[in-house]
């Protein structure tokens, strides 16, 4: 995985940028490099929001709902317990259980995943919100942003 990374960076122009999505140091069963994730807290952020219903049917067009073994993102939910306490897991469970897909996405990314990304608010960000996530606004927002963290470049 680091030689992968180390490879795409350096092949980074010096008067290029990297957009990376927002991570803690450990993705999954990996790790960033110390210098890279110090270089993407220190770095000029990009924070796109968008409204919870955008959100919640973005996630279950990348999942599809009947691909998914419920059993296998039981685990995961099984896992927050620690976190959360065993009344909110339970009812995380009980979505899951009935097939409540949307109302489970909400509540994960509520209680769970949107309190985790908070304190990690970068202190040099430029906030996008995305209000039209259809078409050309959200995408003139975002180069929009890009320029500004990478002025006279153009995307």
């Amino acid at each position: 995985f680091e030689a992968f990374l180390w490879d795409a960076l350096r092949h980074v122009p010096c008067d290029g940028f990297v957009l990376a999505e927002g991570e803690s140091r450990h993705i999954g069963k990996l790790q960033l490099p110390v210098q890279v994730h110090k270089a993407l807290q220190v770095e000029t952020s990009l924070w796109i929001t968008a409204e919870m219903p955008y959100r919640v049917d973005s996630i279950l067009q990348d999942y599809p709902t009947e691909a998914l073994d419920k059993e296998a993102i039981a685990r995961p939910i099984h896992a927050l317990t620690r976190k959360l306490g065993k009344k909110r897991v339970a009812a995380f469970l009980q979505l899951l259980e009935e097939g409540r897909w949307e109302l489970l996405v909400e509540e994960l990314m509520r209680d769970y995943y949107d309190p985790l990304y908070q304190h990690t608010f970068p202190d040099r960000r430029i906030e996008v919100a995305i209000d039209c996530p259809e078409g050309f606004q959200a995408l003139l927002a975002a180069i929009d942003a890009l320029k500004r963290v990478a002025p006279g470049e153009e995307p």
